[in-house]
């Protein structure tokens, strides 16, 4: 509620859930590359056309930043799938 900076987490490792005290964290943070925008603003994160990404599994986790922290669901995903 009232974010002020929204957080992208992508991760190559498989999905987990680690409670915290603000939402379970359902990628795995090491090994991930993170990106931050100002709450509201869509990511556009280009993949390279590279045939050597197609079937690589990613997991992505937003999360929004204000007054109190909010994760989201993960989405699990499929490059080129």
């Amino acid at each position: 509620t009232g974010g002020v900076t929204d957080f992208l987490l992508i991760s190559a490792l498989p999905g987990i859930d680690a409670p915290l005290a603000f939402g379970n964290l359902l990628c795995q943070f090491a090994g991930s590359v993170q990106f931050t925008t100002a709450s509201g603003t869509a990511y556009a994160l280009p993949i390279p056309a590279d045939p050597a990404l197609v079937g690589i599994p990613i997991c992505t986790q937003a999360a929004s930043a204000g007054t109190v922290i909010e994760l989201t669901n993960a989405l699990d995903c499929v490059v080129g799938g």
